[in-house]
Protein backbone atom coordinates (compact mmCIF):
# COMPACT_ATOMS: atom_id res chain seq x y z
CA UNK A 1 0.00 0.00 0.00
CA UNK A 2 3.16 2.29 0.52
CA UNK A 3 6.23 2.31 -0.19
CA UNK A 4 9.10 3.55 2.63
CA UNK A 5 12.48 5.41 0.88
CA UNK A 6 15.03 6.92 1.41
CA UNK A 7 13.38 10.05 0.16
CA UNK A 8 9.92 9.54 1.80
CA UNK A 9 8.40 8.97 5.43
CA UNK A 10 4.83 10.22 5.41
CA UNK A 11 3.87 7.42 3.18
CA UNK A 12 2.50 4.99 5.82
CA UNK A 13 0.66 7.83 7.88
CA UNK A 14 -2.35 7.28 5.17
CA UNK A 15 -1.55 3.89 4.85
CA UNK A 16 -2.29 3.17 8.72
CA UNK A 17 -5.40 4.47 8.90
CA UNK A 18 -6.44 3.37 5.46
CA UNK A 19 -9.22 0.59 5.16
CA UNK A 20 -6.63 -1.41 3.40
CA UNK A 21 -5.02 -2.56 0.19
CA UNK A 22 -7.60 -5.41 -1.07
CA UNK A 23 -6.73 -8.90 -0.87
CA UNK A 24 -3.08 -10.12 -2.86
CA UNK A 25 -5.11 -11.14 -6.10
CA UNK A 26 -4.93 -7.77 -6.45
CA UNK A 27 -2.32 -7.31 -8.02
CA UNK A 28 -2.43 -10.11 -10.53
CA UNK A 29 -3.02 -7.52 -13.10
CA UNK A 30 -1.33 -5.90 -13.93
CA UNK A 31 1.39 -5.97 -10.72
CA UNK A 32 5.17 -4.90 -10.42
CA UNK A 33 7.43 -7.64 -11.40
CA UNK A 34 9.18 -7.70 -7.91
CA UNK A 35 5.37 -8.00 -5.71
CA UNK A 36 3.63 -11.65 -6.26
CA UNK A 37 0.16 -11.84 -5.48
CA UNK A 38 0.50 -15.12 -4.62
CA UNK A 39 0.66 -16.49 -0.80
CA UNK A 40 3.06 -19.59 -1.64
CA UNK A 41 5.34 -19.62 1.30
CA UNK A 42 4.92 -17.36 3.87
CA UNK A 43 7.21 -19.04 6.61
CA UNK A 44 10.21 -18.54 4.19
CA UNK A 45 13.10 -17.06 5.15
CA UNK A 46 12.32 -13.62 6.24
CA UNK A 47 15.26 -11.64 5.11
CA UNK A 48 14.44 -8.01 3.20
CA UNK A 49 15.97 -8.32 -0.08
CA UNK A 50 16.37 -5.07 -2.69
CA UNK A 51 13.54 -4.95 -5.40
CA UNK A 52 14.31 -3.91 -8.60
CA UNK A 53 13.61 -1.20 -9.81
CA UNK A 54 10.57 -1.35 -13.11
CA UNK A 55 8.38 0.42 -15.47
CA UNK A 56 5.39 1.57 -14.31
CA UNK A 57 2.83 -1.02 -14.90
CA UNK A 58 0.78 1.84 -17.20
CA UNK A 59 1.95 5.29 -18.69
CA UNK A 60 0.28 8.36 -18.75
CA UNK A 61 1.68 11.92 -19.83
CA UNK A 62 2.57 14.10 -17.36
CA UNK A 63 -0.40 15.70 -17.61
CA UNK A 64 -2.79 13.43 -17.41
CA UNK A 65 -0.50 11.81 -14.34
CA UNK A 66 -1.13 14.92 -12.31
CA UNK A 67 -4.85 15.21 -13.37
CA UNK A 68 -5.39 11.52 -12.27
CA UNK A 69 -3.25 11.77 -9.02
CA UNK A 70 -5.36 14.87 -8.07
CA UNK A 71 -8.41 13.19 -8.61
CA UNK A 72 -6.89 10.43 -6.44
CA UNK A 73 -5.84 12.60 -3.95
CA UNK A 74 -9.40 13.92 -3.72
CA UNK A 75 -10.85 10.32 -3.59
CA UNK A 76 -8.36 9.98 -0.34
CA UNK A 77 -9.60 13.43 1.30
CA UNK A 78 -13.41 12.51 1.00
CA UNK A 79 -13.19 9.00 2.42
CA UNK A 80 -10.60 10.45 4.89
CA UNK A 81 -12.67 13.21 5.66
CA UNK A 82 -15.81 11.08 6.46
CA UNK A 83 -14.28 9.98 9.16
CA UNK A 84 -13.87 12.30 11.19
CA UNK A 85 -16.00 15.21 10.11
CA UNK A 86 -18.63 12.87 11.38
CA UNK A 87 -17.84 12.64 14.88
CA UNK A 88 -18.34 16.46 15.40
CA UNK A 89 -22.30 16.65 14.16
CA UNK A 90 -23.16 13.23 16.29
CA UNK A 91 -24.62 15.03 19.27
CA UNK A 92 -26.85 17.48 16.68
CA UNK A 93 -27.92 14.31 15.24
CA UNK A 94 -28.74 12.62 17.93
CA UNK A 95 -31.07 15.26 19.01
CA UNK A 96 -32.92 15.70 15.52
CA UNK A 97 -33.43 11.99 15.97
CA UNK A 98 -34.12 11.54 18.97
CA UNK A 99 -31.84 8.08 19.13
CA UNK A 100 -28.96 8.79 21.54
CA UNK A 101 -28.73 4.79 22.16
CA UNK A 102 -28.12 4.62 18.21
CA UNK A 103 -25.42 7.13 17.57
CA UNK A 104 -22.67 4.73 18.13
CA UNK A 105 -24.17 2.95 15.06
CA UNK A 106 -23.57 5.70 12.57
CA UNK A 107 -19.50 4.69 12.92
CA UNK A 108 -19.93 0.60 13.46
CA UNK A 109 -22.18 0.68 10.05
CA UNK A 110 -19.30 2.49 8.19
CA UNK A 111 -16.68 0.40 9.41
CA UNK A 112 -18.78 -2.97 10.03
CA UNK A 113 -19.19 -2.83 6.05
CA UNK A 114 -16.19 -1.07 5.26
CA UNK A 115 -14.20 -4.17 6.83
CA UNK A 116 -16.13 -6.54 5.52
CA UNK A 117 -15.37 -5.56 1.52
CA UNK A 118 -12.08 -4.81 1.53
CA UNK A 119 -10.99 -8.22 0.35
CA UNK A 120 -13.44 -7.91 -2.53
CA UNK A 121 -12.36 -5.35 -4.16
CA UNK A 122 -9.10 -6.34 -4.60
CA UNK A 123 -10.89 -9.71 -6.46
CA UNK A 124 -13.00 -7.37 -8.42
CA UNK A 125 -9.95 -5.43 -9.78
CA UNK A 126 -8.69 -8.28 -11.36
CA UNK A 127 -11.81 -9.85 -13.29
CA UNK A 128 -13.15 -6.40 -14.10
CA UNK A 129 -10.23 -3.81 -14.24
CA UNK A 130 -8.39 -0.99 -11.94
CA UNK A 131 -10.75 1.89 -13.54
CA UNK A 132 -13.91 -0.06 -13.72
CA UNK A 133 -13.61 -1.08 -10.37
CA UNK A 134 -12.56 2.27 -8.40
CA UNK A 135 -15.79 3.82 -10.48
CA UNK A 136 -17.75 1.32 -9.09
CA UNK A 137 -16.14 1.90 -5.52
CA UNK A 138 -16.39 5.28 -5.38
CA UNK A 139 -19.98 5.24 -7.24
CA UNK A 140 -21.45 3.25 -4.40
CA UNK A 141 -19.50 5.95 -1.44
CA UNK A 142 -21.06 8.89 -3.31
CA UNK A 143 -24.36 7.42 -3.32
CA UNK A 144 -24.26 6.43 0.24
CA UNK A 145 -22.87 9.79 0.80
CA UNK A 146 -26.46 11.30 -0.30
CA UNK A 147 -28.67 8.68 1.20
CA UNK A 148 -27.03 9.81 4.58
CA UNK A 149 -27.59 13.54 3.47
CA UNK A 150 -31.45 12.69 3.08
CA UNK A 151 -32.10 10.87 5.74
CA UNK A 152 -35.18 10.87 7.60
CA UNK A 153 -34.35 8.78 10.18
CA UNK A 154 -31.69 7.35 12.79
CA UNK A 155 -32.45 3.75 11.45
CA UNK A 156 -32.21 5.52 7.41
CA UNK A 157 -29.01 6.76 8.31
CA UNK A 158 -27.15 4.12 9.76
CA UNK A 159 -28.43 2.12 6.59
CA UNK A 160 -26.72 4.48 4.50
CA UNK A 161 -23.77 4.45 6.65
CA UNK A 162 -23.29 0.99 5.77
CA UNK A 163 -23.78 1.66 2.32
CA UNK A 164 -21.11 4.05 2.16
CA UNK A 165 -18.66 2.27 3.86
CA UNK A 166 -19.12 -0.20 1.36
CA UNK A 167 -17.75 2.27 -1.64
CA UNK A 168 -15.11 3.82 0.87
CA UNK A 169 -13.37 0.50 1.55
CA UNK A 170 -12.59 0.31 -2.45
CA UNK A 171 -11.86 4.01 -3.04
CA UNK A 172 -8.86 3.80 -0.54
CA UNK A 173 -7.56 0.80 -1.31
CA UNK A 174 -7.67 0.93 -5.23
CA UNK A 175 -6.84 4.13 -5.20
CA UNK A 176 -3.51 2.61 -3.16
CA UNK A 177 -3.32 -0.03 -6.33
CA UNK A 178 -3.62 2.27 -9.12
CA UNK A 179 -0.71 4.74 -8.03
CA UNK A 180 1.45 1.80 -7.74
CA UNK A 181 0.55 1.00 -11.40
CA UNK A 182 0.99 4.47 -12.75
CA UNK A 183 4.69 4.69 -10.72
CA UNK A 184 7.89 3.08 -10.64
CA UNK A 185 8.88 1.38 -7.02
CA UNK A 186 11.55 4.29 -6.62
CA UNK A 187 9.58 7.18 -6.94
CA UNK A 188 6.00 5.71 -5.48
CA UNK A 189 7.09 6.81 -2.06
CA UNK A 190 7.07 10.44 -2.95
CA UNK A 191 3.39 10.31 -4.38
CA UNK A 192 1.88 7.84 -1.66
CA UNK A 193 3.61 10.72 0.87
CA UNK A 194 1.99 13.31 -1.00
CA UNK A 195 -1.25 11.30 -0.32
CA UNK A 196 -0.54 10.78 3.42
CA UNK A 197 -0.08 14.93 3.45
CA UNK A 198 -3.97 14.67 2.14
CA UNK A 199 -4.82 12.69 4.79
CA UNK A 200 -3.59 14.34 7.02
CA UNK A 201 -5.00 17.92 5.97
CA UNK A 202 -8.38 15.75 5.63
CA UNK A 203 -7.90 14.37 9.35
CA UNK A 204 -7.54 18.16 10.64
CA UNK A 205 -10.15 19.86 8.69
CA UNK A 206 -12.56 17.15 9.18
CA UNK A 207 -13.90 18.60 13.02
CA UNK A 208 -13.51 22.05 11.66
CA UNK A 209 -15.48 21.47 8.62
CA UNK A 210 -17.98 19.77 10.63
CA UNK A 211 -18.10 22.24 13.40
CA UNK A 212 -19.36 24.82 10.46
CA UNK A 213 -21.54 22.65 9.07
CA UNK A 214 -23.63 22.20 12.22
CA UNK A 215 -23.49 25.29 13.61
CA UNK A 216 -24.32 27.50 10.54
CA UNK A 217 -25.83 25.16 8.29
CA UNK A 218 -26.65 21.52 8.97
CA UNK A 219 -25.10 18.55 10.23
CA UNK A 220 -26.46 16.74 6.94
CA UNK A 221 -23.62 19.06 4.53
CA UNK A 222 -21.00 16.87 6.46
CA UNK A 223 -22.59 14.02 3.95
CA UNK A 224 -23.22 16.20 0.99
CA UNK A 225 -19.61 17.63 0.57
CA UNK A 226 -18.67 14.22 -0.42
CA UNK A 227 -20.67 14.56 -3.72
CA UNK A 228 -19.09 17.66 -5.60
CA UNK A 229 -15.78 16.23 -4.35
CA UNK A 230 -16.40 12.79 -5.58
CA UNK A 231 -17.64 13.86 -9.27
CA UNK A 232 -14.42 15.88 -9.65
CA UNK A 233 -12.92 12.29 -9.10
CA UNK A 234 -14.74 10.72 -11.31
CA UNK A 235 -14.27 12.75 -14.63
CA UNK A 236 -10.38 12.82 -13.94
CA UNK A 237 -10.13 8.86 -13.93
CA UNK A 238 -13.32 8.24 -16.98
CA UNK A 239 -11.24 11.06 -18.70
CA UNK A 240 -7.55 10.38 -17.91
CA UNK A 241 -6.77 6.94 -16.46
CA UNK A 242 -6.26 4.30 -19.15
CA UNK A 243 -5.71 0.47 -18.49
CA UNK A 244 -5.97 -1.98 -20.50
CA UNK A 245 -9.13 -4.42 -19.44
CA UNK A 246 -7.90 -7.97 -18.24
CA UNK A 247 -8.77 -10.74 -20.66
CA UNK A 248 -10.96 -13.58 -19.26
CA UNK A 249 -13.17 -16.06 -21.02
CA UNK A 250 -16.27 -15.17 -19.79
CA UNK A 251 -18.45 -12.70 -17.56
CA UNK A 252 -19.76 -15.87 -15.38
CA UNK A 253 -16.03 -17.59 -15.46
CA UNK A 254 -14.27 -14.48 -13.77
CA UNK A 255 -16.70 -14.47 -11.57
CA UNK A 256 -16.20 -17.48 -10.25
CA UNK A 257 -12.88 -16.52 -9.45
CA UNK A 258 -13.87 -14.42 -6.55
CA UNK A 259 -14.17 -16.18 -2.68
CA UNK A 260 -17.78 -15.39 -2.60
CA UNK A 261 -18.38 -18.10 -0.27
CA UNK A 262 -15.54 -16.90 2.23
CA UNK A 263 -16.93 -13.18 1.59
CA UNK A 264 -20.33 -14.58 2.73
CA UNK A 265 -19.32 -16.12 6.00
CA UNK A 266 -16.41 -13.04 6.97
CA UNK A 267 -19.40 -10.38 6.16
CA UNK A 268 -22.06 -12.43 8.40
CA UNK A 269 -20.19 -13.42 10.79
CA UNK A 270 -18.72 -9.76 11.91
CA UNK A 271 -22.50 -8.68 11.82
CA UNK A 272 -23.48 -11.45 13.83
CA UNK A 273 -20.46 -10.51 16.49
CA UNK A 274 -20.50 -7.06 16.46
CA UNK A 275 -24.62 -6.40 16.98
CA UNK A 276 -24.62 -8.22 20.23
CA UNK A 277 -21.38 -5.97 21.52
CA UNK A 278 -23.06 -3.30 20.31
CA UNK A 279 -26.53 -3.68 22.06
CA UNK A 280 -25.86 -6.01 24.51
CA UNK A 281 -26.36 -4.01 28.31
CA UNK A 282 -28.48 -1.75 26.52
CA UNK A 283 -31.07 -2.84 23.84
CA UNK A 284 -30.87 -6.62 24.84
CA UNK A 285 -29.62 -7.83 28.29
CA UNK A 286 -26.21 -9.73 28.08
CA UNK A 287 -27.82 -13.23 29.46
CA UNK A 288 -31.05 -12.19 26.40
CA UNK A 289 -31.74 -15.55 23.92
CA UNK A 290 -30.89 -12.77 21.08
CA UNK A 291 -27.31 -11.59 22.48
CA UNK A 292 -26.41 -15.64 22.98
CA UNK A 293 -27.96 -16.86 19.48
CA UNK A 294 -25.72 -13.93 17.41
CA UNK A 295 -22.82 -14.66 19.30
CA UNK A 296 -22.98 -18.38 18.85
CA UNK A 297 -23.91 -18.29 15.12
CA UNK A 298 -20.96 -15.74 14.98
CA UNK A 299 -18.33 -17.39 15.97
CA UNK A 300 -19.44 -20.46 14.48
CA UNK A 301 -19.54 -18.61 10.78
CA UNK A 302 -16.36 -17.26 11.92
CA UNK A 303 -14.55 -20.99 12.38
CA UNK A 304 -15.89 -22.09 9.34
CA UNK A 305 -14.84 -18.96 7.41
CA UNK A 306 -11.28 -19.91 8.63
CA UNK A 307 -11.73 -23.57 7.38
CA UNK A 308 -13.02 -22.87 4.35
CA UNK A 309 -9.93 -20.35 3.94
CA UNK A 310 -7.51 -22.34 5.08
CA UNK A 311 -8.63 -25.45 3.34
CA UNK A 312 -11.03 -24.89 0.25
CA UNK A 313 -10.71 -21.82 -1.20
CA UNK A 314 -8.10 -21.39 -4.24
CA UNK A 315 -8.19 -17.75 -4.05
CA UNK A 316 -9.18 -16.69 -0.95
CA UNK A 317 -10.35 -13.48 0.44
CA UNK A 318 -7.19 -13.64 3.35
CA UNK A 319 -4.32 -15.07 3.05
CA UNK A 320 -4.55 -17.57 6.16
CA UNK A 321 -1.06 -19.06 5.54
CA UNK A 322 0.38 -15.55 6.71
CA UNK A 323 -0.60 -16.41 10.29
CA UNK A 324 1.83 -19.02 10.65
CA UNK A 325 4.66 -16.39 10.57
CA UNK A 326 5.11 -15.97 13.96
CA UNK A 327 6.57 -11.78 13.36
CA UNK A 328 3.45 -11.36 10.92
CA UNK A 329 1.08 -12.34 13.76
CA UNK A 330 2.32 -10.17 16.27
CA UNK A 331 2.23 -7.12 14.07
CA UNK A 332 -1.45 -7.94 13.33
CA UNK A 333 -2.37 -8.28 17.23
CA UNK A 334 -0.85 -5.12 17.89
CA UNK A 335 -2.29 -3.44 14.95
CA UNK A 336 -5.81 -4.81 16.18
CA UNK A 337 -5.10 -2.30 19.31
CA UNK A 338 -3.77 0.19 17.92
CA UNK A 339 -6.66 0.72 15.53
CA UNK A 340 -8.94 0.59 18.45
CA UNK A 341 -7.49 2.91 20.48
CA UNK A 342 -7.32 5.52 18.07
CA UNK A 343 -10.39 5.66 16.73
CA UNK A 344 -12.25 5.38 20.38
CA UNK A 345 -10.14 8.66 20.85
CA UNK A 346 -11.37 10.41 17.58
CA UNK A 347 -14.76 9.21 18.02
CA UNK A 348 -15.52 10.36 21.53
CA UNK A 349 -13.40 13.15 22.41
CA UNK A 350 -15.41 15.92 19.89
CA UNK A 351 -18.76 14.51 22.35
CA UNK A 352 -16.75 14.99 25.31
CA UNK A 353 -16.20 18.82 24.52
CA UNK A 354 -20.18 19.48 23.44
CA UNK A 355 -21.53 17.62 25.70
CA UNK A 356 -19.27 17.94 29.15
CA UNK A 357 -17.99 21.36 28.29
CA UNK A 358 -20.67 22.73 26.37
CA UNK A 359 -19.19 23.85 23.48
CA UNK A 360 -20.20 24.37 19.67
CA UNK A 361 -19.58 21.82 17.42
CA UNK A 362 -16.84 23.91 15.60
CA UNK A 363 -15.41 24.97 19.26
CA UNK A 364 -15.35 21.00 19.40
CA UNK A 365 -13.47 20.56 16.55
CA UNK A 366 -10.92 23.00 17.59
CA UNK A 367 -10.63 21.61 20.39
CA UNK A 368 -10.08 18.11 18.63
CA UNK A 369 -7.06 19.54 16.57
CA UNK A 370 -4.31 18.82 18.88
CA UNK A 371 -4.92 14.62 18.49
CA UNK A 372 -5.00 15.34 15.04
CA UNK A 373 -1.60 16.90 14.51
CA UNK A 374 0.24 14.68 17.20
CA UNK A 375 -0.50 12.03 14.97
CA UNK A 376 0.47 13.56 12.06
CA UNK A 377 3.91 15.00 13.38
CA UNK A 378 4.85 11.53 15.13
CA UNK A 379 3.76 9.37 11.78
CA UNK A 380 5.92 11.69 9.76
CA UNK A 381 8.58 12.18 12.75
CA UNK A 382 8.63 8.33 13.27
CA UNK A 383 8.80 7.52 9.21
CA UNK A 384 11.80 9.82 8.64
CA UNK A 385 13.59 8.55 11.84
CA UNK A 386 13.37 4.85 10.73
CA UNK A 387 14.15 5.62 7.33
CA UNK A 388 17.05 7.15 8.27
CA UNK A 389 18.33 5.03 10.99
CA UNK A 390 17.24 2.17 9.99
CA UNK A 391 15.10 1.16 13.35
CA UNK A 392 11.62 1.18 13.63
CA UNK A 393 10.80 -1.11 16.48
CA UNK A 394 11.34 1.17 19.34
CA UNK A 395 8.83 3.24 18.21
CA UNK A 396 5.59 0.60 18.90
CA UNK A 397 6.44 0.17 22.66
CA UNK A 398 7.01 3.67 22.89
CA UNK A 399 3.71 5.05 21.09
CA UNK A 400 2.06 2.52 23.00
CA UNK A 401 3.19 3.82 26.47
CA UNK A 402 2.92 7.39 25.02
CA UNK A 403 -0.94 6.50 23.98
CA UNK A 404 -1.62 4.59 27.38
CA UNK A 405 -0.59 7.98 29.14
CA UNK A 406 -1.96 10.33 26.54
CA UNK A 407 -5.45 8.25 27.31
CA UNK A 408 -4.72 7.89 30.80
CA UNK A 409 -4.83 11.99 31.56
CA UNK A 410 -7.63 12.55 29.31
CA UNK A 411 -9.71 10.08 32.14
CA UNK A 412 -8.71 13.00 34.65
CA UNK A 413 -10.51 16.07 33.20
CA UNK A 414 -13.60 17.60 34.79
CA UNK A 415 -16.07 20.04 33.97
CA UNK A 416 -13.79 22.95 34.88
CA UNK A 417 -10.31 21.45 33.14
CA UNK A 418 -8.06 24.08 31.87
CA UNK A 419 -7.76 24.97 28.22
CA UNK A 420 -3.77 23.94 28.36
CA UNK A 421 -4.62 20.78 29.83
CA UNK A 422 -7.01 19.70 27.27
CA UNK A 423 -4.37 20.78 24.62
CA UNK A 424 -1.46 18.83 26.13
CA UNK A 425 -3.67 15.79 26.90
CA UNK A 426 -4.68 15.61 23.39
CA UNK A 427 -1.60 15.96 22.23
CA UNK A 428 0.46 13.07 24.08
CA UNK A 429 -2.25 10.92 23.00
CA UNK A 430 -2.15 11.56 18.88
CA UNK A 431 1.77 11.60 19.32
CA UNK A 432 1.18 7.71 20.52
CA UNK A 433 -1.14 6.67 18.41
CA UNK A 434 0.60 8.04 15.11
CA UNK A 435 3.59 6.42 15.72
CA UNK A 436 1.85 3.08 16.46
CA UNK A 437 0.22 3.46 12.99
CA UNK A 438 3.24 3.89 11.02
CA UNK A 439 5.25 1.35 12.50
CA UNK A 440 2.94 -1.21 12.43
CA UNK A 441 2.99 -1.32 8.51
CA UNK A 442 6.48 -1.08 8.82
CA UNK A 443 6.42 -4.00 11.03
CA UNK A 444 4.43 -6.03 8.31
CA UNK A 445 6.42 -5.82 5.92
CA UNK A 446 9.84 -6.82 7.24
CA UNK A 447 7.89 -9.56 8.72
CA UNK A 448 8.42 -11.55 5.48
CA UNK A 449 9.66 -11.38 1.49
CA UNK A 450 9.34 -8.97 -0.99
CA UNK A 451 7.14 -11.03 -3.15
CA UNK A 452 4.59 -11.41 0.09
CA UNK A 453 4.50 -7.58 1.28
CA UNK A 454 0.99 -6.81 -0.89
CA UNK A 455 -0.63 -9.76 1.36
CA UNK A 456 0.61 -9.15 4.76
CA UNK A 457 0.01 -5.98 4.21
CA UNK A 458 -3.35 -6.03 3.06
CA UNK A 459 -3.95 -8.17 6.03
CA UNK A 460 -2.39 -5.96 8.33
CA UNK A 461 -4.66 -3.21 7.64
CA UNK A 462 -7.93 -5.86 7.34
CA UNK A 463 -7.39 -6.65 11.62
CA UNK A 464 -6.59 -2.98 12.21
CA UNK A 465 -10.01 -2.16 10.42
CA UNK A 466 -11.75 -4.71 12.66
CA UNK A 467 -10.33 -3.20 15.80
CA UNK A 468 -11.68 0.15 14.74
CA UNK A 469 -14.93 -1.52 14.43
CA UNK A 470 -14.97 -3.54 17.79
CA UNK A 471 -13.48 -0.92 19.53
CA UNK A 472 -16.78 1.11 18.67
CA UNK A 473 -18.77 -0.78 19.36
CA UNK A 474 -17.25 -1.75 22.92
CA UNK A 475 -17.83 1.26 23.51
CA UNK A 476 -21.20 1.86 22.46
CA UNK A 477 -22.22 -0.58 24.58
CA UNK A 478 -20.30 0.65 27.73
CA UNK A 479 -22.05 3.83 27.08
CA UNK A 480 -25.43 2.87 26.34
CA UNK A 481 -25.10 0.29 29.83
CA UNK A 482 -23.33 3.10 32.27
CA UNK A 483 -24.62 6.52 31.31
CA UNK A 484 -28.30 5.56 32.73
CA UNK A 485 -26.85 4.64 36.44
CA UNK A 486 -24.42 7.22 36.27
CA UNK A 487 -27.14 9.69 35.46
CA UNK A 488 -28.52 8.54 38.68
CA UNK A 489 -26.22 8.87 40.71
CA UNK A 490 -25.58 11.87 39.69
CA UNK A 491 -28.80 12.96 40.70
CA UNK A 492 -28.56 12.02 43.85
CA UNK A 493 -25.72 13.34 44.44
CA UNK A 494 -27.40 16.56 43.78
CA UNK A 495 -30.48 16.05 45.87
CA UNK A 496 -32.86 15.06 42.62
CA UNK A 497 -34.67 13.07 41.66
CA UNK A 498 -36.02 11.36 38.13
CA UNK A 499 -39.24 12.92 38.92
CA UNK A 500 -37.59 16.62 38.75
CA UNK A 501 -36.13 15.27 34.95
CA UNK A 502 -38.68 14.02 33.40
CA UNK A 503 -42.32 15.61 35.06
CA UNK A 504 -43.48 11.79 36.33
CA UNK A 505 -42.25 8.96 38.00
CA UNK A 506 -41.40 6.74 34.75
CA UNK A 507 -37.44 5.97 34.93
CA UNK A 508 -37.37 4.41 31.54
CA UNK A 509 -38.15 7.52 29.38
CA UNK A 510 -35.49 9.50 30.03
CA UNK A 511 -33.28 6.38 28.83
CA UNK A 512 -35.39 5.43 25.71
CA UNK A 513 -35.38 9.31 24.93
CA UNK A 514 -32.60 10.75 24.26
CA UNK A 515 -33.65 14.50 23.63
CA UNK A 516 -35.25 14.50 26.96
CA UNK A 517 -31.32 14.67 28.15
CA UNK A 518 -30.01 16.84 25.49
CA UNK A 519 -32.45 19.50 26.54
CA UNK A 520 -32.23 19.79 29.82
CA UNK A 521 -28.42 19.78 29.71
CA UNK A 522 -28.88 23.44 27.83
CA UNK A 523 -32.65 24.79 28.91
CA UNK A 524 -31.54 25.63 32.07
CA UNK A 525 -27.87 26.59 32.14
CA UNK A 526 -26.10 26.39 35.14
CA UNK A 527 -28.60 24.88 37.14
CA UNK A 528 -28.30 21.64 39.24
CA UNK A 529 -30.33 19.25 36.87
CA UNK A 530 -27.79 21.02 34.30
CA UNK A 531 -24.67 20.09 36.87
CA UNK A 532 -26.15 16.67 37.37
CA UNK A 533 -26.34 15.59 33.72
CA UNK A 534 -23.41 16.81 33.06
CA UNK A 535 -21.62 15.22 35.90
CA UNK A 536 -23.25 11.93 34.95
CA UNK A 537 -21.63 12.14 30.92
CA UNK A 538 -18.49 13.04 32.22
CA UNK A 539 -18.54 9.82 34.32
CA UNK A 540 -19.77 7.86 31.37
CA UNK A 541 -16.91 9.69 29.37
CA UNK A 542 -14.40 8.69 31.17
CA UNK A 543 -15.14 5.44 31.56
CA UNK A 544 -14.56 5.12 27.64
CA UNK A 545 -11.56 6.77 28.22
CA UNK A 546 -9.79 4.22 30.31
CA UNK A 547 -10.38 1.45 27.29
CA UNK A 548 -7.56 3.01 24.81
CA UNK A 549 -5.29 3.33 28.01
CA UNK A 550 -6.27 -0.32 28.32
CA UNK A 551 -5.86 -1.19 24.57
CA UNK A 552 -2.47 0.52 24.41
CA UNK A 553 -1.06 -1.41 27.30
CA UNK A 554 -1.93 -4.80 25.70
CA UNK A 555 -0.55 -3.79 22.39
CA UNK A 556 2.64 -2.66 24.34
CA UNK A 557 3.33 -6.48 25.14
CA UNK A 558 2.32 -7.69 21.57
CA UNK A 559 4.54 -5.53 20.02
CA UNK A 560 7.49 -7.39 21.79
CA UNK A 561 7.26 -10.14 19.46
CA UNK A 562 7.43 -8.37 16.31
CA UNK A 563 10.82 -8.27 14.32
CA UNK A 564 13.37 -6.02 15.57
CA UNK A 565 16.12 -6.50 12.88
CA UNK A 566 17.59 -3.05 10.99
CA UNK A 567 16.40 -2.58 8.07
CA UNK A 568 19.18 -2.34 5.49
CA UNK A 569 20.42 0.90 4.27
CA UNK A 570 19.06 1.52 0.71
CA UNK A 571 16.37 -1.22 1.35
CA UNK A 572 12.95 -0.02 -0.10
CA UNK A 573 10.03 -1.40 1.88
CA UNK A 574 6.79 -1.65 -1.43
CA UNK A 575 3.59 -1.82 -0.22
CA UNK A 576 2.83 -3.96 -3.39
CA UNK A 577 0.73 -0.66 -4.34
Amino acid sequence: MTDITKTNSNAEDVAAFILENTGPSALDVPAPKSVSPKVSNPDAELEITDIQEEKPAVILSRTEFILVFVGLALAVFISALDQTIVAVALQAIAAEFKSLDKINWIGTAFFLTATAFIPVYGQLADVFGRKLTFLLAIGIFEFGSLLCGVATSMDMLIVARGVAGMGGAGVFSLTMIIIGDLTTTRDRGQYLGLIGSTYGLASIAGPLLGGVFVDHVTWRWVFYINLPIGLITVAAVLRFLRFQAPEHESFYGSLKKIDWLGTVLLVSAVICILIPIQSGGSTYAWNSPTVIVLFIVGFLLFGIFLFVEGRVAKNPVLPFALFKNQYASATFATSFFVGAAFFILVFYCPLWFQIVLGVSATQAGIHTLPLMMGMVFSSILSGATATSTGYFFPFLPAGAIITALGAGLLTTLTEDASLAKQIIFMLIAGLGVGAGFQMCIVSAQVSVKPNLLAAVTSTNNFIQTIGLAIGIAICSSLFNTNLPNNIADALTSYGLSEIQLLGNASSAIVYQDSSVLHNSLYIVPGSDLQKALVHGYLETLRTLFWLPMGFSLVWCVTCLFVKKDKIAQGTEISMGA
